[in-house]
């Protein structure tokens, strides 16, 4: 087992996370505490505890597996309700003018002949006049 990481831990006097081998387990790495251990004045060596056994790696990888599905869930349900909104604007903002021409041809269907639409500007006027 490499020091290194119980060296670190120690040295910064666990202010920062820091990874250590498992016993139990060499590939993995855990979370763990770690103290050094003094006989008088002299060093003998390092007491670390291995926080993250295997019913905690247990309990946090079902933990996690359900918080990403939930938050998948989340961002996608987050992501249709925006689309299906800005869809909604954006079909009143390109329609607005069209609901108008239909309602002022509506009034001229029904004898309204004074029903005229209201063009902001004259070039468009003059365009649907050179069109009929």
């Amino acid at each position: 087992m490499t020091l290194s990481p119980y060296k670190k831990f120690v040295a910064e006097e666990g202010k920062e996370f820091v990874m250590g081998n498992n016993p139990r387990d060499p590939k993995a790495h855990s979370t763990f505490t770690a103290s050094e251990v003094y006989e008088g004045n002299l060093l003998r060596g390092y007491l670390y505890i291995i926080i993250s056994g295997e019913e905690f790696e247990s309990a946090a990888q079902f933990l996690f597996g359900s918080f990403m599905l939930r938050l998948a869930l989340r961002s996608t349900a987050i992501t249709l309700i925006a689309a299906i909104i800005i869809t909604f604007i954006a079909l009143v903002l390109i329609t607005k003018n069209i609901r108008k021409m239909i309602g002022v041809i509506r009034q001229f269907k029904n004898g309204d002949l004074e029903a005229r639409i209201n063009f902001k500007t004259n070039r468009r006027a003059k365009r649907i006049c050179k069109l009929i």
